[in-house]
């Protein structure tokens, strides 16, 4: 991983032991790096800006504040997903967007496009689209006769073969085996 923030120090504080005294290292001013405070314009950006600065320790967020590099992560951008209150946010909209505003702006796009039609009318269309295999559905579709070992009592339900055997070297092999022992 790469660090946030970078600190010029005189020396490593050090325990007794030998070992790094996390505790007496200087926290980073993150002050230098936030644009000039904006407040939020509506709904949205006001949660966004709560949930982020709960997320991040902060006293305030601005709507032009980046989540990024005021100390956010992907393990804090889920944190602020389930945090600020919008269904349907995610995750890829918070690491497009970076700031509230820009956040904002494709969560309410997102929900417009969402918001077209019925729950049931949405549900036919996307039942109409092609969705890729799972690579368990894809084994099952290229192996030949191997389906015939997919049952709930099979051992072999999680073996997948990583080579295939030729009949008659598999019988050569087998009677090579008998013989030996």
């Amino acid at each position: 991983m790469i660090p946030a923030y970078f600190i010029r120090i005189d020396r490593i504080p050090l325990k007794p032991n030998g070992k790094l005294d996390r505790k007496a290292l200087p926290a980073p001013q993150i002050e230098v790096r936030r644009v000039n405070y904006a407040a939020p314009e509506n709904e949205v950006q006001e949660k966004l800006c709560t949930a982020m600065a709960g997320v991040l320790k902060l006293e305030q967020m601005g709507i032009h504040d980046d989540f990024y590099e005021l100390g956010g992560d992907s393990l804090k951008a889920i944190e602020l997903v389930s945090s600020c209150d919008l269904p349907g946010l995610s995750t890829a909209e918070i690491f497009q967007g970076r700031t509230p505003s820009k956040i904002a702006e494709l969560y309410e796009k997102a929900q417009a496009e969402n918001a077209e039609g019925s729950p049931e009318t949405r549900n036919a269309e996307a039942m109409k689209k092609a969705h890729p295999l799972t690579t368990e559905q894809q084994y099952r579709q290229h192996c030949d006769g191997c389906h015939l070992q997919y049952h709930p009592e099979s051992l072999c339900s999680h073996v997948y073969p990583s080579y295939s055997i030729f009949p008659d070297v598999f019988l050569c092999a087998l009677n090579s085996f008998y013989q030996m022992a």
